[in-house]
């Protein structure tokens, strides 16, 4: 009897809002601003769900939570926060719902109506959290190509990564305090005119200082190991142990609109796990790219990740310095990328267009000579590795002959980029 006075009067406060609503003329669509629709399914035959009434004898209802630090039983006001309240028909056991809210925690419970049509109790609450978009990211990208992985920590993983977080951001902004506080006394004593001296903390803020210090690196450490191993494709996609993952699929869409869509196999030749990790070829350079990433689960398709906006850089520029008999002086440095009207261009990732130290390229020499032999002319290609530098003189040449000259660069990872334009020389002749 409790329960059903609490139930009508949950129904009462909610028609007095609703009368409340319609008298200062708000609107039904008003008043669920900001609220996603659910949609349900069913394993019976006939899917659509009663929602009048009638011949039902199940009854179920979940809501939403905001913050998942509350607890769901301590709601005081159930019909503020539900989504669905439905009547199912009779041999009706399976309720799927669908177009939730990621990461989100849900409520769920049922009841029984008997052949009197009395309502049972409700049966405990069940709650249930959405699991978290896929996280897509990028490695490396070229004038051609982007190397992309991803990953989906566990719930308890995602948490403890953001305690983490916090605790490093928290840990090196107190370091940043206390070298700007121990700068300002430094400037002050030298303005009056005395040395100053460092104070001492007391011994027993040293040694706190000395653990948070230890742990800090030791955070830093495991971001860092996990974050090389993620971009191995090693990275953890977590899923409930009964869900099976199908396969992944890949848009890539261009500046200019054009879609593709690329399916990647959960599970290699091997019947493996296969690695979190694609690279996109056959780009054009300089354009700009969004890509996503969708995971499906037994034929039902999950979220886009985010979108990741990036563009390809642009191609290097070979310039002819100096020009003798027998030398050529090479000079490159590599083209800064456009910009594009209507785009926030801090939110689309580039590649630093720096040179030189750390960089590895390759120069093509392409020259034809006349075989003395055959008196034919045989089109000859040498080629020359250049490391930590954008010059390079090329020697040996011989005179009054045309060369044409291009670069490129090594990734790190073992890829060529593309070959720049081709630039056309003629030595001198001798005197």
């Amino acid at each position: 009897k409790k329960r059903e006075q609490r139930a009508a009067a949950t129904r009462t406060k909610k028609d007095q809002k609703q009368r409340s609503a319609v008298t200062t003329g708000k609107s039904a669509k008003t008043q669920n601003k900001g609220r996603k629709k659910a949609k349900i399914k069913t394993d019976a035959k006939d899917d659509t769900p009663d929602l009048l009434g009638g011949e039902d004898d199940m009854g179920s209802q979940f809501q939403t939570q905001d913050d998942p630090s509350e607890n769901v039983e301590d709601v005081d006001d159930d019909a503020d926060r539900c989504l669905l309240d439905s009547q199912l028909r009779r041999g009706v056991f399976t309720l799927k719902t669908e177009c939730l809210s990621a990461d989100t925690l849900y409520t769920f419970s049922v009841r029984a109506r008997n052949a009197d049509g009395e309502w049972g109790i409700w049966s405990p609450k069940t709650n249930t959290r959405t699991l978290v978009p896929l996280k897509l990211c990028n490695s490396r990208f070229g004038e051609h190509y982007i190397n992309l992985y991803w990953y989906r920590p566990s719930q308890e993983e995602l948490l403890l990564e953001q305690k983490q977080d916090k605790q490093r951001k928290e840990y090196e902004e107190l370091r940043r305090q206390q070298e700007e506080r121990e700068r300002l006394e430094k400037n002050q004593a030298e303005r009056n005119g005395v040395q100053w001296v460092k104070t001492e903390p007391p011994q027993e803020m040293k040694d706190k200082q000395r653990k948070e210090a230890r742990a800090h690196k030791a955070r830093v450490r495991e971001h860092r190991e996990k974050s090389e191993q993620r971009k191995e494709g090693k990275g953890e996609i977590y899923v409930p142990s009964e869900t099976i993952v199908d396969c992944f699929l890949l848009r890539v869409i261009s500046e200019d609109g054009t879609i593709e869509d690329r399916t990647l196999e959960a599970i290699d030749e091997s019947g493996q796990t296969a690695l979190n990790l694609y690279t996109v070829a056959n780009l054009v350079p300089n354009h700009l790219y969004i890509v996503r990433l969708a995971i499906c689960y037994e034929g039902e398709w999950g979220e886009w990740s985010a979108p990741t906006k990036f563009m390809t850089q642009n191609l290097l520029q070979l310039s002819i310095s100096y020009v003798g008999e027998s030398f050529i002086q090479l000079d490159w440095k590599r083209a800064p990328n456009k910009r594009l009207k209507g785009e926030d261009m801090s939110q689309i990732r580039t590649t630093p267009t720096e040179q030189g130290l750390g960089h590895h390229y390759q120069i093509s020499v392409l020259y034809e000579l006349e075989n003395k032999t055959t008196g034919l002319t045989e089109e000859k290609k040498q080629s020359v590795d250049v490391v930590d530098t954008n010059s390079f003189r090329i020697t040996g040449l011989v005179s009054d002959m045309k060369y044409q000259l291009a670069v490129r660069e090594w990734d790190r990872k073992g890829d060529w980029g593309l070959w720049s334009p081709q630039r056309c020389c003629m030595t001198l002749s001798r005197m």
